[in-house]
């Protein structure tokens, strides 16, 4: 799973896919059994069941960036956790857009991006990396 306890500092912050335990994390619906929490600040990203697991290899930008100026420095993430409505959120904000990609990221403390959504996708989706969260029973 992805860490249990809110992030010290942005050093901190998650960035793998490994943990993704489908028994732990993803009900008989494939919809998510924990909440989903940012992983800095604890905010609530979506409530139990709110949510599909979905398994897609994407580019997502890093949380922090340590690559030559101009240059964006991108993880494989593979596990996310999907919606077809924005308002399936707690709280998320988004970017404008970027290179046709909207990214995701906690409106709280406003570190992101969590997640991605495309804007001339048909279906709409909005997809949160498993590897940017953290879960809670609450």
């Amino acid at each position: 799973m992805a860490t249990s306890e809110p992030a010290s500092s942005l050093a901190d912050l998650p960035n793998s896919d490994q943990g993704f335990d489908r028994a732990v994390l993803v009900n008989e619906s494939n919809g998510n059994i924990l909440r989903i929490r940012c992983c800095f600040c604890n905010s609530p990203v979506f409530s139990k069941s709110a949510a599909t697991a979905t398994h897609t290899p994407v580019q997502l930008p890093k949380m922090v960036q340590r690559g030559a100026e101009g240059e964006t420095v991108t993880d494989t993430c593979e596990h996310w956790w999907q919606v077809k409505d924005m308002y399936d959120f707690d709280n998320v904000g988004f970017s404008k857009t970027v290179d046709g990609v909207k990214y995701l990221a906690c409106a709280d403390c406003e570190i992101g991006p969590i997640g991605y959504h495309d804007p001339s996708a048909e279906p709409k989706t909005f997809n949160i990396a498993h590897a940017r969260i953290r879960y809670t029973e609450s």
